[in-house]
């Protein structure tokens, strides 16, 4: 019997996080944050096996550029203590073919914008899905 998990976070600037932080985080890449101009360097973290932005059809193609999004998302977001996103992390069982797994982010880009999508895998028997979420719209 398949055992599923489903978390949501608040990313706050009240709780000193950032949107553009998370985003690193999630695709394991390095973005400077605009903001504060922190550099975030994730690209030693391991086991990202997919991602992808899906945005709304009237959204800037340069959004497509997950720095440029969450960077424009922070710039919208005045107050010191903005909710700059969401984080939804969804666990997927082994019994999901790896092919599959991918599938389940398409069903969020109907009520998400924008959304950045990357997989991740905690451990090999335990694949999950990690989606970050603009709270309104930019």
């Amino acid at each position: 019997m398949a055992i599923y998990h489903l978390e949501a976070k608040i990313v706050s600037r009240g709780a000193g996080r950032s949107a553009v932080a998370a985003a690193a985080y999630l695709s394991c890449s390095r973005m400077l944050n605009e903001y504060d101009g922190v550099q975030h360097d994730y690209t030693r973290k391991q086991n990202l096996v997919w991602q992808q932005v899906f945005l709304p059809v009237a959204a800037p193609e340069e959004w497509q550029d997950r720095e440029t999004l969450w960077n424009a998302v922070e710039e919208n977001e005045k107050t010191k203590d903005s909710r700059l996103a969401r984080v939804h992390v969804v666990d997927l069982r082994e019994e999901l073919a790896e092919g599959n797994r991918s599938m389940f982010s398409r069903p969020w880009t109907l009520t998400c914008s924008p959304c950045l999508i990357p997989s991740t895998i905690g451990f090999p028997s335990s694949p999950g899905k990690n989606l970050l979420t603009r709270i309104e719209p930019v």
